[in-house]
């Protein structure tokens, strides 16, 4: 395998870091608004993608992200 090349076990940590840190700035203090779930559904995978891509733009990325409301 060449030097250059890259396995994503070797960055997943770092990715879940990156993914939490998203989500953590969107949906932390927020309470459950139906109106406002795909607006943030939307903010949150254009930012996780971003910086994805970011730090590693080897990977082609799929983000997929579900909110619910809890009762």
């Amino acid at each position: 395998m060449p030097q250059d090349s890259v396995i994503f076990e070797d960055i997943r940590q770092e990715c879940d870091a990156l993914i939490r840190q998203v989500c953590t700035k969107m949906f932390r203090g927020k309470e459950y608004n139906q109106t406002n779930v795909a607006t943030w559904i939307s903010q949150a995978n254009e930012g996780i993608i971003k910086l994805l891509r970011e730090h590693n733009g080897s990977f082609k990325y799929l983000v997929n992200t579900i909110v619910l409301q809890k009762k």
